[in-house]
């Protein structure tokens, strides 16, 4: 047994490896070690980590979702749960939601336990999550089909018992705050 969610699909077949790779559903997957996201994460570049959060966003809002094969069995929010569930299950730490506003396309996340925090606790000077936050921006830019932008408002590597995450339309943050502007850009 590994865990609840992905017992399920084993049980019906939906996991392999064929040919010394992992697939899910057809989609294939790779395990690694935790350290080599932390060590993507653990730079203070802030154009680095911008590229990771956009490359992360643009893959998962434009194919991995989509992948699944979710819809139409299910849409909105129940896809970003859907995605909640594969990430916590497969490492990233526990994803709840606070609030989520699908009128407004606007969600408030934590995640308890994230593997890439968890691992740089006291080792960076501001929130690493980019990786997370560009998959959380994709699964809900997909979920709510509007192009929305994801902030780390917390993290666990700072001293923060979870990361906090806010989701929301890019000219809904405020770009006067340091923290939103090392993490996005208010063009993009």
């Amino acid at each position: 047994m590994l865990n609840p969610f992905y017992d399920k699909f084993i049980f019906v077949g939906e996991i392999k490896f064929v040919n010394n790779n992992f697939s899910l559903m057809e989609i294939p997957f790779t395990i690694i070690p935790n350290n080599i996201l932390s060590a993507l994460s653990s730079t203070e570049k802030e154009e680095l980590n911008k590229k990771i959060y956009y490359s992360a966003k643009k893959i998962v809002k434009e194919s991995l979702v989509n992948e699944f094969n979710l819809r139409p069995k299910l849409e909105g929010k129940n896809i970003a749960l859907f995605m909640h569930d594969f990430l916590s299950n497969s490492g990233f730490g526990l994803i709840k939601d606070v609030q989520v506003d699908e009128k407004n396309l606007r969600a408030i996340l934590v995640v308890s336990n994230s593997a890439v925090a968890m691992q740089l606790k006291g080792k960076v000077g501001e929130p690493c999550c980019h990786l997370l936050r560009g998959i959380l921006a994709g699964v809900y830019s997909n979920a709510f089909n509007a192009d929305l932008d994801c902030l780390e408002l917390h993290c666990a590597s700072q001293n923060s018992s979870e990361c906090e995450f806010i989701v929301n339309k890019n000219s809904a943050f405020d770009f006067g705050k340091e923290n939103t502007r090392k993490q996005l850009d208010p063009e993009i």
